[in-house]
């Protein structure tokens, strides 16, 4: 199983510190953990925090090859505010994960093929990684594309929206994200289950993913819906929980696991990532074989 990730790799400022982070790296590294075979394919500058991405990626356990270097721009960093758990984002523009080049990129993957691709709104920002993303969609092929949109600050609108929806086999998003799309490409606020109905409709969409905080989460999946409770955990920080919660849903439904199972294990993960400090934390291997397919990789 291998999985492209593309987007941001950013350092999350929190407190002072800086954590290596961006939804596209959390989910690789997540999947990677899970025993996919992940890559990410981002741009780092040549600068200090370049550097140290691109030696705790190895670290880390990805493959650095996708790593394009864009010399007179720097590392993309995000300033976060937490305020009870909860993240707030103050994210710098003009790096180098906005200038993403589809030629540097289809020169590394080469004849490689991968099983999903995944993509955000972040990277599409700047119309250099937009085009790049655009040009991979033409040129080359996956069983499954996932848009997890992380809406972000107001780094997104309309045609972005649109054509990434048009891009994705599975779109994953949360309760905030949903009222947003559904104003702004239908003119309405509809209830949950009227709105993911019209996308999965609209955008020939084969799976909705919507996480919704305590309330759950649930999956639309070719006009069926699973559902399951939240997990009853001591909130640390929800940093990079989305982003688990994605890796161990795609990771099992690409190993053939049911609708039901790949649903319990994201809810499982992105408990566990919010239960502990910063987007990243060590998985236990408790964690690991809960949330992990039940059947070898091929």
């Amino acid at each position: 199983m291998k999985i492209l990730s593309f987007g941001e790799v950013l350092f999350d400022l929190i407190e002072r510190e800086a954590h290596l982070g961006g939804a596209p790296l959390n989910f690789a590294v997540n999947c990677s953990r899970l025993g996919a075979e992940a890559n990410i394919l981002s741009a780092l500058g040549t600068d200090e925090l370049g550097a140290s991405a691109r030696e705790q990626i190895a670290a880390l356990g990805l493959s650095t090859e996708h790593l394009q270097e864009i010399s007179d721009k720097t590392t993309g960093r995000v300033e976060v505010s937490l305020h009870n758990g909860q993240p707030s984002y103050a994210i710098r523009t003009d790096v180098a994960y906005d200038y993403i080049s589809a030629n540097a990129a289809l020169n590394s993957i080469k004849e490689q093929e991968f099983d999903l691709f995944y993509f955000g709104t972040l990277a599409q920002r700047s119309s250099g990684s937009r085009q790049a993303l655009k040009e991979l969609m033409q040129q080359l092929k996956f069983k499954e594309l996932f848009f997890d949109c992380n809406l972000r600050q107001d780094f997104y609108y309309r045609e972005v929206l649109e054509d990434s929806l048009n891009y994705a086999s599975i779109l994953k998003l949360n309760d905030e994200e949903l009222p947003i799309i559904s104003r702004m490409l239908y003119k309405s606020q509809m209830q949950s289950q009227e709105a993911c109905r019209m996308l999965a409709h609209d955008f020939d969409l084969k799976c909705i993913i919507l996480t919704a905080g305590a309330e759950g989460a649930t999956v639309y999946y070719e006009g069926q819906r699973f559902k399951v409770p939240a997990e009853m955990i001591d909130v640390a920080d929800t940093v990079g929980a989305g982003d688990a919660f994605s890796a161990a849903f795609a990771v099992n439904l690409l190993a053939g696991q049911s609708i039901q199972k790949s649903l319990e294990s994201g809810n499982k993960l992105g408990a566990y990532v919010a239960s502990q400090n910063g987007a990243l934390p060590s998985l236990s291997p408790e964690i690991k074989q809960a949330c992990s397919p039940k059947q070898q990789f091929d």
